[in-house]
């Protein structure tokens, strides 16, 4: 769609500590009020016109209200803390950003699947 081909990806670095993934994302010139984030099992989606990201780990990231966003309007950079569901778990994949960019996450997948499956029961 015409929608998907005027999306940027954004530039972005990624580390991690005991308890979080930190994800900075380069996405100047944007409203921080009008960014969308997602959180999904191993999935982490970014959107703030004209900038997506989709990053899918090989581990499981939550939200659980320790998540944390912050913009340096000067810097043009978001710094986000995405909470690691387990505790001290070393997420081995950051530097592999091809595979984190094309990977789709399979969990998340069968799960839409069978949420849609539901809806459609209950609906009839």
């Amino acid at each position: 769609s015409r929608r998907q081909a005027s999306m940027l990806t954004p530039r972005f670095r990624l580390s991690q500590d005991d308890d979080f993934v930190i994800v900075v994302i380069k996405a100047p010139h944007v409203k921080a009020s009008e960014v969308d984030l997602a959180i999904l099992e191993d999935q982490f989606r970014f959107f703030a016109s004209p900038y997506f990201l989709r990053l899918t780990f090989q581990n499981n990231i939550v939200e659980d209200g320790r998540e944390r966003a912050v913009y340096d309007v000067d810097l043009g950079e978001f710094t986000l803390h995405l909470p690691k569901q387990n505790k001290g778990e070393h997420f081995a994949d950051l530097d592999m950003v091809t595979a984190l960019l094309a990977r789709r996450s399979t969990r998340s997948n069968a799960k839409d699947h069978q949420q849609q499956q539901q809806t459609q029961q209950q609906q009839q």
